[in-house]
């Protein structure tokens, strides 16, 4: 059964016409390819993703930072944010040490 369909694949050309004729097909037959592929959708989705968790380190980051210490001065607890924003990573880090590896209160 594979030795015919051997057979039947060297009489055809890839859009299954006999050979015997030498026309180029590709005019008639164009290759229809998806307006998006794969690949985008999954970079995309990563981007966005990406985004929304740089967004929430920066919106945790200057929470914690601004209810740490309640009874702070505007202007303190401003600069604070500022930097605990800017420095959002190291200041999650730290806050991660501080509260649950060493125990320490808040």
């Amino acid at each position: 059964m594979s030795n015919k369909k051997q057979k039947q694949s060297i009489k055809t050309d890839p859009f299954g016409f006999p050979k015997q004729y030498k026309y180029n097909r590709q005019i008639n037959y164009p290759i229809m390819k998806p307006p998006t592929s794969i690949k985008n959708v999954v970079l995309w989705v990563l981007l966005v993703f990406f985004i929304i968790m740089v967004i929430g380190m920066l919106y945790i980051s200057g929470y914690i930072a601004w209810n740490e210490f309640t009874n702070d001065p505007i202007w303190l607890k401003l600069g604070k944010t500022y930097i605990a924003v800017m420095f959002s990573p190291v200041f999650l880090f730290y806050i991660f040490c501080k509260s649950i590896m060493f125990n320490l209160p808040r």
